[in-house]
């Protein structure tokens, strides 16, 4: 437009050529045909040395074609892969990139799927195309997952890798796995030589959110009857960014029965309790949810809670003087049972220590002592400790009177009169630990007199003072005793009015009953072993809704049999069944180690890339591993760059008439140039 506007612009001139003019022309057209040789030569310099300074530092490169050589394809199938993603999942856009580079590769090719471990597909060479390409349609996800390092292990241990030209790894690397540069750097190093590898990542979102539930569990205080039960279930937000709210619900045998709202910051995790209420005995299927996102394998936790029939406990408590102690001396602990359980959920009986030695206890769950002593001498003992090997339950608030007390289970104590109050700071893993959050004061629980155990295993201690341990739990035979130092009755605590006092004893009855509730699995099921397993018997394994059924197979002998259980089976319940009849029934879920989705970037491979790795995330997969660096180029340009401008200021020859020599006028110009010469030469 500038050139335009000028030419319509421009003013015309009168030439008028004077007498020597055509000789000034002359010499005007060489000088000005020099001025430009050299002008040109100086810009191509410039532009030259410019290009070397870019390429020194921006190191580019160029992928070639690699040479004929087998070729090992390895495509990740962990959990995370089934991530939704352009209308399928990662793994299905995995397979068709595979599938392409199969259709346009001339090498022979094996195939293996990597979920923590490489499992072959096609385990031998080969330039079957069709025979590949099935292979790699077939794939499913796998319960497990693991990173670069174990790749690495992996790759290593194979037996066909003296054959291998050339590794291509196909999957979503997330930075939890695939960060660590350094080490993977380390890893190549291990590998060797001659083993050039293409990682292709299939999505590299970076705004991607995910949240899961991490764990399900079912808190110390057990699962009565017709009592809140308390759930815990925890979450996680696998991502760098704030979630929205995200709901949390949990739903009994299919029905909701409680339901809350999370925020959650980058990479936080959290515990959400649940309080509900399992009307009727037996087995109930639970499952924790969050409202679904991309990936839905991790929303879900499922569990089967089996809830016990009504509670029966024998109370033995000694007869006692109304007129020095008004009231029994399981008066307070009599309240709180009641107070825990309905009516129809409890049977709750009172003898006298003598009457232990006539009375049955096949019925029993909790034989329940109170300011009695555990005496081994004493007549009605042995048959409580029979009790308690067999199978029974025993809690135990004993008088703290002398040194025999305990002598029936072998534990040393001693007798103090001013125990002193519950402490914070030492209530972790006991009965009081609910006590640590919130405004609970577990320091306003004091104790008087006491017995404080001694020389006791770790994980025994169930309530710890200022003075030491006066509660803790052991294994008894089959069975287990809980014994507390102290009565919870006037005069020796003030436990029994602390309104956390039905939690404790909520806590104590449900471990010693020793009732096993809980049933959930998650990760790699693959296997699964009870002592009860017998080859004489059959086997079968149902989903839930009974869709879904598999003959299982016993292997092993002796304390190693074991149910293979067949591989791919999804998240959900399932229903063992020995001749006919069940016989364990579970909740499975997908190992949520996979869930955080944060995806690794070519800064976090940077190392790794140095050293040959080859990184892309593009539409196809690099169709080889071959590279050119241009910094080799650079120097060459830096090398022109010298020599053009040497070429402009000192060795292009000078055209200078022969009259001007004669007249010494070129002496000045061929001067200037010797000094230029002479001046860079010092530089």
């Amino acid at each position: 437009v500038p050139l335009i506007l000028i030419f319509f612009l421009k003013k015309r001139k009168v030439v008028i050529y004077w007498a020597a003019y055509e000789w000034m022309r002359d010499a005007i057209i060489k000088r000005k045909k020099r001025v430009e040789i050299d002008d040109i030569l100086k810009l191509i310099a410039k532009i030259l040395l410019i290009t070397a300074i870019v390429l020194a530092i921006a190191r580019p490169f160029i992928r070639t074609k690699g040479g004929k050589g087998n070729s090992l394809l390895i495509i990740d199938v962990s959990p995370s892969m089934g991530t939704s993603y352009l209308g399928g999942t990662r793994l299905d856009e995995a397979k068709e990139l595979t599938i392409d580079l199969i259709s346009g590769s001339e090498n022979d090719m094996i195939l293996y799927s990597f979920d923590g471990k490489l499992e072959p597909v096609v385990a031998k060479y080969s330039d079957d195309k069709q025979g590949l390409s099935d292979g790699v349609r077939g794939l499913t996800i796998g319960p497990t997952y693991s990173g670069a390092e174990t790749l690495f292990e992996e790759v290593r241990g194979l037996g066909n890798l003296a054959e291998t030209k050339q590794i291509y790894f196909v999957g979503d690397f997330q930075a939890h796995w695939y960060a660590n540069g350094p080490r993977i750097v380390e890893a190549m190093e291990d590998l060797g030589d001659g083993y050039p590898m293409v990682w292709h990542q299939v999505d590299s979102r970076v705004d991607f959110q995910n949240c899961a539930v991490t764990d399900l569990e079912i808190t110390k205080e057990g699962a009565f009857v017709g009592r809140e039960c308390f759930l815990r279930v925890k979450v996680l937000n696998g991502s760098e960014r704030r979630t929205e709210d995200r709901t949390v619900s949990i739903y009994i045998d299919g029905k909701r029965k409680a339901k809350t709202t999370v925020r959650l910051e980058p990479l936080e995790q959290r515990e959400i309790p649940f309080q509900v209420i399992f009307d009727e005995p037996g087995k109930h299927n639970v499952v924790a949810e969050l409202d679904p996102d991309s990936y839905k394998h991790d929303d879900r936790r499922y569990a089967v809670i089996d809830v016990p029939p009504k509670l029966s406990i024998l109370a033995v408590v000694p007869e006692h003087d109304e007129d020095e102690n008004p009231f029994a001396f399981d008066v307070y602990i009599n309240a709180a049972v009641r107070g825990l359980l309905k009516e129809e959920h409890l049977e709750y009986k009172k003898i006298t220590p003598l009457e232990v030695l006539v009375t049955p206890l096949a019925d029993v769950d909790i034989l329940l002592t109170v300011n009695v002593s555990l005496n081994a001498a004493l007549p009605y003992a042995q048959k409580i400790k029979n009790f308690v090997a067999g199978g029974g339950g025993l809690v135990a608030f004993l008088p703290a009177e002398n040194e025999a007390e305990t002598s029936l289970f072998g534990v040393r104590f001693i007798v103090i009169e001013d125990a002193g109050r519950a402490v914070k700071e030492s209530i972790g893993n006991t009965y009081l630990s609910f006590m640590k959050t919130g405004s609970l004061r577990p320091e306003s629980i004091k104790f008087k007199k006491s017995l404080l155990f001694k020389d006791l295993k770790s994980g025994e201690a169930r309530l710890i003072v200022e003075s030491g341990v006066n509660g803790m739990s052991r294994k008894i035979g089959k069975g287990r005793a809980t014994l507390f130092g102290f009565l919870p009755y006037l005069g020796y605590s003030n436990i029994q009015f602390n309104p956390n006092f039905v939690q404790i004893l909520l806590q104590a009855l449900w471990e010693t009953r020793g009732y096993d509730e809980f049933f959930a699995l998650d990760g790699k099921l693959d296997a699964w072993s009870e002592p009860w397993l017998s080859r004489d018997n059959s086997y079968m394994l149902f989903s839930g809704n009974k869709k879904n059924q598999w003959a299982l197979v016993v292997d092993g002998l002796g304390k190693d049999t074991r149910l293979l259980i067949p591989p791919g089976i999804g998240p959900g319940f399932y229903t063992i069944e020995e001749d006919g009849k069940e016989r364990f029934r579970f909740g499975y879920s997908t190992d949520t180690g996979d869930s955080y989705m944060e995806p690794v970037s070519e800064t976090d491979l940077a190392e790794p890339i140095e050293e040959g790795l080859v990184f892309s995330a593009s539409d196809s997969i690099v169709a080889g591993i071959g590279r050119f660096d241009l910094l080799l180029l650079a120097c060459i340009f830096l090398i022109a760059a010298i020599l053009f401008e040497a070429w402009a200021h000192f060795f292009r020859p000078i055209d200078i008439p022969q009259q001007q020599i004669a007249r010494g006028q070129g002496d000045g110009r061929i001067k200037k140039i010797l000094n230029s010469i002479m001046f860079w030469k010092k530089k």
